[in-house]
């Protein structure tokens, strides 16, 4: 397996990692149950920030290599259709990105649903994303000191997992668009 590329929310985690297991080993349980909850919701966000990011990135590059890095198009592209934009792409309540899919045109949203069909890691990749875009919605428009993530994101541990299933379908994303690229024969730049 290839070892991949180190991001912030991967060291992010193992500081969290890290203090957790001082606490642990100092025995400060207090110390430890008053600092986990809010070791989770800030990885959750940074996350949720990375993925936007990684998403808006691709979209941006998308573009550019559609249209030739054509400055007017992409610029106003950027400022009216990327910048600010990105928690418009989705759905949050469904478990799908067939919003965001859709967002490309009715051929591409049937491209994908009809290459997922197949693809239970994908379609994992993408529900776990779907789920911490939903989850950080959630937290931020509430009470954030207050708030509490989902029962089934106990500690900062099920926070990572999740978010390393959703990365896949990050990592996936410019291959996804230049498979479809492909598929209709547009030629790359």
């Amino acid at each position: 397996m290839t070892q991949r590329h180190q991001t912030s929310v991967d060291r992010l985690y193992s500081e969290f990692d890290q203090t957790i297991g001082v606490l642990d080993a100092a025995g400060e349980i207090t110390l430890r149950n008053a600092i986990g909850p809010l070791f989770q919701k800030s990885l959750l966000l940074s996350a949720a920030s990375y993925f936007e990011v990684r998403v808006t990135g691709a979209v941006s590059e998308l573009i550019s290599e559609a249209t030739n890095n054509d400055t007017l198009v992409t610029e106003f592209a950027r400022k009216k259709a990327i910048s600010r934009q990105y928690h418009t792409y989705f759905s949050w309540d469904a478990k799908n990105a067939n919003a965001f899919f859709g967002l490309f045109g009715t051929e591409f949203r049937a491209y994908m649903s009809d290459r997922l069909k197949d693809d239970d890691e994908t379609q994992d990749a993408i529900s776990a994303f779907m789920d911490i875009g939903r989850e950080r919605n959630r937290i931020a428009h509430e009470d954030f000191g207050d708030a509490h993530l989902n029962e089934t994101l106990n500690d900062v541990n099920d926070v990572y997992k999740l978010y390393e299933r959703a990365l896949l379908f990050v990592d996936r994303l410019p291959t996804l668009f230049a498979d479809f690229r492909q598929s209709r024969n547009v030629p790359s730049p």
